[in-house]
Parts: C-alpha cells; sequence; structure tokens
C-alpha cells in the first residue's frame, strides 16, 4: 500500500497537473492506482514544489 502511494506522488511530483482541480482552485486530487487512496495537493509554481495536503484517517 506504501508503495502505491509513494508512486502516485511521484508521478505527481513529475507532472504537477495530472490530479484533478477541486472547486479550490489551488487545490488538486490524486487517485492511487491500486488502492483507491485520495492524496490531496497544492503545486506551488514559484518555489517549483508540491504541497501534499493530508486528511484524517477514512472511516
Amino acid at each position: 500500500m506504501r508503495a502505491d502511494i509513494l508512486d502516485s506522488m511521484q508521478t505527481m511530483v513529475l507532472f504537477p497537473g495530472i490530479g484533478r482541480e477541486q472547486k479550490l482552485h489551488e487545490i488538486r486530487r490524486l487517485v492511487t492506482l491500486k488502492y483507491g487512496y485520495l492524496v490531496y495537493y497544492t503545486v506551488d509554481e514559484i518555489a517549483e514544489e508540491n504541497i501534499i495536503l493530508t486528511a484524517a484517517s477514512r472511516p
């Protein structure tokens, strides 16, 4: 499971626009392939970094 999340995050670093844009336009959502976990993130183009946002555990 950890490898699936890390693979998705590596893809996000290479292609920051890959995630689906949310209603808050700075936030993007990426779904991991194997387990379907949601990764929310924002891209700071000036600093050239991705910021990962995490939520509480899933119900």
